[in-house]
């Protein structure tokens, strides 16, 4: 008996309109988090800010911190956030905090099509609903795949992901060149958002089109175009040459060597259901993508060298799991308007655990209180510093207000200095630099300050602001614990 195309259209609509509501609720919830938030919360966040505001102050493709040297996180957010702050006319962090659910808006539109291309609209339902509303559970955003409020990378670079694997489908499903010349120049603006889904996306062409060397050559040629700005710096200018592997190596607990297993285990009614979710779909597209993931996830638990944390890989494991997921549950119930209907009672009846979830409740918790000193502070800073000034400061101050202010510093934080840049030196000259403020050693202070050339300290405790005020002719006293000071006249000069 055949089926009533009129009926098969009505139920498709019913579709898409329930998951159109779906995803306007998670951007109300998402509106509503980030709603009169003053400032950004991790320390991920106040790293693509300083990116941002570099780049705001016209400098594309520079270190956020070390100055003359260039960029070495993938650029593509910090174009977006400068391009955005300066269009409304915000500070840098205004627009990061409260861009954050209209950025990663993508994400789950891309997700949702790419459902339905892959497995038809009943299953993209089921599975937006997971990836919206369920697989998250306790964990934080930027760890599974999930819209956030939040303007981590992870999350942002999803929706470009999803767009770049919609295109490769495309032109699996239909070669040509012209799609193939469109899937790769989206996987290399993919890999100007994040390397782990630029190359799951690579490799996962590489084994789909193994034996279509022209489609191959050609994406590879738009990808490798598109990602030239980055990946020429990274390529010609540090040829890969790591010499500070902490950012590269760093290990999440629960996508750790240890924390695996557990986290395996949590996860493995999705893992199950998604498993015979394959077996449903059958789809050589969603099996390569899966075993690609999961085998990056695996080699970067244990890199014989550092290559990413694995967590950026899992997240993207959990995304396909997503989509199988749904794929099980739609053939289960197979009236589309039945299974529509619980799809709703299941949001509603989840809803409340969904909006007071942690990762919405601690991010709000902790933006809320960004201390106003700090932004005060990295205002006042950038109009005492040049761009290009180096500023000394302990990880804190350079993180909340250095950074923030885009001037350069000596050391940063060790899990967000360059990895292509020596380390070591940097860390213990910047923390005999600070001793010797804090003993009131001027003569000790001299020399080393004219080596790493700083222009400016900012201190945030009192015997520093006190023991800085009696060295340096010229200190501000801003509000708090928090000080400025001039520590010299000219570069060569230091007072």
């Amino acid at each position: 008996m055949t089926a009533d195309p009129t009926a098969l259209r009505r139920a498709d609509v019913v579709c898409d309109v329930i998951a159109a509501v779906f995803i306007a609720l998670a951007l109300l919830a998402a509106r509503h988090a980030t709603a009169d938030l003053p400032g950004a919360h991790d320390p991920d966040h106040f790293r693509d800010i300083a990116q941002a505001q570099t780049v705001r102050d016209g400098r594309f493709l520079s270190d956020p911190y070390y100055r003359g040297e260039w960029a070495w996180y993938n650029p593509l957010l910090a174009w977006t956030i400068a391009l955005g702050s300066s269009a409304t006319r915000t500070t840098v962090e205004e627009f990061h905090v409260h861009g954050g659910p209209w950025l990663n808006l993508l994400a789950p539109l891309m997700f949702y099509l790419l459902a339905v291309r892959l497995a038809g609209r009943r299953a993209a339902l089921g599975g937006l609903t997971l990836y919206l509303f369920f697989i998250t559970g306790q964990e934080h955003s930027w760890a599974v795949a999930t819209y956030s409020p939040w303007l981590f990378s992870d999350n942002f670079s999803e929706g470009l992901f999803f767009s770049a694997a919609f295109a490769v489908l495309s032109a699996d499903q239909r070669p040509g060149t012209a799609r193939a010349a469109i899937a790769g120049a989206l996987m290399g603006v993919t890999f100007l958002a994040h390397t782990a889904p630029a190359l799951i996306l690579a490799i996962m062409t590489c084994a789909l089109w193994y034996r279509r060397w022209r489609m191959l050559l050609v994406s590879g040629g738009a990808a490798l175009l598109c990602a030239s700005p980055f990946l020429g710096v990274i390529a010609l200018h540090y040829h890969f040459h790591v010499e500070h592997a902490a950012p590269l190596v760093y290990q999440y607990a629960r996508v750790s060597k240890e924390g695996f297993v557990e986290t395996l285990r949590h996860n493995g009614w999705l893992i199950g259901t998604a498993l015979a979710g394959l077996w449903v779909v059958r789809s050589r597209f969603l099996a390569t993508w899966m075993v690609v993931a999961s085998a990056l996830t695996l080699y970067a638990l244990a890199p014989p060298t550092p290559l990413l944390p694995a967590f950026h890989f899992w997240l993207y494991v959990t995304a396909v799991l997503a989509i199988l997921a749904g794929a099980l549950l739609a053939s289960l119930a197979r009236n589309t308007y039945l299974f529509a209907a619980l799809a709703v009672i299941l949001v509603a009846w989840h809803w409340n655990a969904y909006v007071t979830r942690p990762d919405f409740q601690a991010g709000r918790f902790l933006s809320a209180r960004r201390n106003a000193d700090h932004i005060a502070a990295a205002a006042f800073l950038r109009t005492v510093a040049q761009p290009d000034d180096v500023v000394l400061g302990n990880d804190g101050v350079v993180r909340l207000i250095i950074g923030v202010a885009g001037r350069k510093t000596v050391a940063p934080d060790p899990l967000f200095a360059n990895p292509y840049i020596e380390y070591e030196s940097r860390r213990a000259d910047r923390d005999r630099l600070l001793a010797s403020v804090e003993q009131g050693d001027l003569a000790a202070f001299r020399p080393l300050a004219s080596q790493r050339d700083i222009s400016v300290a900012v201190m945030n405790d009192t015997t520093g602001c006190t023991m800085a005020a009696r060295m340096f002719p010229l200190t501000w006293q801003l509000r708090g614990d928090i000080c400025v000071s001039i520590v010299r006249d000219r570069p060569d000069t230091i007072r």
